[in-house]
């Protein structure tokens, strides 16, 4: 079965989801930077640290954004042993 949105979300899932949400930030914050920053010569190495910094906060916000949408309910739940059927005796012919 493919999880819905309609299943309510844990309160440890709102606070991944809420992370993933800062990390889409703060990624298009380096991106603002990027855009304002004027290097001192062509190979500044701060430049390159602000964009390496966009690809990590967009790869860490699609990862909780992902765990945040994720049914987590039953991963952990297995059933009962007392529901399991037991092994049947082999039939003698």
């Amino acid at each position: 079965m493919i999880p819905s949105s309609t299943q309510p979300m844990t309160g440890v899932q709102r606070i991944v989801f809420a992370l993933a949400l800062l990390s889409y930030l703060a990624a298009a914050g380096c991106v603002a930077a990027v855009l304002l920053y004027v290097p001192a010569h062509p190979n500044d190495p701060v430049r390159a640290a602000l964009m390496a910094t966009v690809v990590f906060f967009v790869g860490a916000g699609v990862v909780l954004h992902v765990i945040a949408r994720s049914r987590l309910r039953g991963l952990l739940h297995f059933p009962p042993p007392e529901t399991a059927k037991p092994a049947e005796a082999p039939r003698e012919s």
